[in-house]
């Protein structure tokens, strides 16, 4: 379970679980891109305590080349860079459990006080036509006492 200071900050002041409804502002993320080959979107939870580690895992965000991932259900993993992810057997609704590396180290040796749960990963490969899919990413820890459900809507347009 979120801690509840965590919790608090996100305005739950019920007992867990719940569902949390985001601020408006925090719902809509809008970008305009040129011609894309496929886009990969990979979504990692964690709970914060410190806050130290969710900075550190932030940080790295802003150097891709340094990830690298595999699909968590893989009986051999293969671990690979984002651009050569496989996830295309990966459907709407049920976004994929991976497993991700931030330049050699696994995720939870990442983020000391703060506890990483799991992250998630789909591909939405280029169309002519609109795309609107709802997607489900499930986040568990490893010890199975946490679990949190995003719902993530993407649109995009030709």
């Amino acid at each position: 379970m979120a801690s509840k200071e965590a919790s608090r900050r996100r305005g739950v002041n019920n007992d867990l679980p719940c569902v949390i409804l985001l601020d408006a502002p925090a719902q809509i993320y809008s970008a305009q891109v040129g011609s894309i080959v496929r886009l990969l979107v990979l979504a990692m939870a964690l709970e914060e305590d410190s806050g130290d580690g969710l900075r550190e895992l932030y940080g790295s965000l802003e150097t891709p080349t340094m990830l690298q991932l595999w699909t968590a259900a893989d009986a051999v993993p293969i671990v690979t860079n984002l651009g050569d992810w496989n996830g295309d057997c990966v459907l709407p609704p049920q976004a994929a459990k991976v497993d991700v590396l931030v330049n050699g180290r696994h995720t939870t040796e990442l983020v000391g006080s703060d506890d990483f749960l799991s992250a998630c990963a789909f591909i939405i490969e280029p169309s002519p036509s609109a795309y609107d899919e709802l997607w489900r990413l499930g986040f568990e820890s490893q010890d199975k006492t946490n679990q949190w459900t995003a719902t993530v809507r993407v649109k995009l347009s030709p």
